[in-house]
């Protein structure tokens, strides 16, 4: 527990209650400043399970925080403009498991509830292909699915994890159909006077084309 002995007198703690009444009345700022005069540097470890939704302002807490105590932290990402408080840490990427290290997850997970699945093979090739060997995902599917009163073919084809889906790019084909828009526009210059409808939409293609640099930066979400 973190020692409180070298806080000023109207901060001691002497029971719990006293550390809810703090926790109540001193902004987050605060208590991380009372956390690190309470403590030696490197004493004590933190651990955040998730910091992929962390805001401007919590990065500035972790800023305080880094450089006193040794942090463990889990993002699926972080912005980039949140990326300054990540300066002296590690990164370690933990990659989906394997189709054989999915099974055996899924097996050992599974058998509370293995005497209610009808189709043991489809039911194991459901999840490995729905969830891509994502451990969060295979936890998550196998827990939805011991829901229902019989886990059948029928059952896995209709319940999915569509969090596991990758997002699809569209940035190619939109590039595509601008191109084929600017062909509409040199197209109509041949074709004469009746097909000032073709220059029109090339025309537009066109200018979409010359700002398609900065649409595409724009929409592009950006992450570490």
């Amino acid at each position: 527990m973190i020692r409180f002995q070298i806080i000023p007198a109207q901060f001691k703690i002497n029971s719990r209650f006293d550390l809810e009444k703090l926790a109540t009345r001193e902004s987050i700022k605060r208590l991380c400043e009372l956390a690190i005069q309470a403590t030696t540097p490197k004493e004590y470890t933190l651990i955040f399970d998730d910091l992929t939704d962390i805001t401007k302002y919590g990065v500035n807490i972790m800023e305080k925080l880094k450089n006193h105590f040794i942090i463990i932290a889990a993002a699926r990402r972080i912005k980039l403009e949140h990326r300054t408080f990540l300066s002296n840490f590690e990164k370690i990427e933990l990659h989906p498991l394997s189709r054989p290290e999915s099974i055996e997850l899924i097996n050992k997970l599974s058998i509370p509830i293995a005497n209610r699945i009808t189709d043991y093979e489809a039911y194991k090739n459901r999840i490995w292909e729905d969830t891509q060997g994502i451990p969060l995902y295979i936890i998550e599917m196998i827990e939805r699915l011991s829901k229902e009163p019989r886990i059948t073919p029928e059952t896995t084809a209709t319940i999915r994890h569509t969090a596991s889906k990758q997002e699809i790019d569209f940035t190619l084909p939109l590039i595509v159909l601008f191109s084929s828009l600017m062909v509409l526009r040199y197209l109509g210059n041949e074709l004469g006077d009746n097909a000032g409808a073709l220059k029109l939409i090339g025309g537009l293609g066109l200018i979409v084309a010359i700002f398609s640099r900065h649409i595409f930066r724009t929409l592009k979400r950006k992450f570490v």
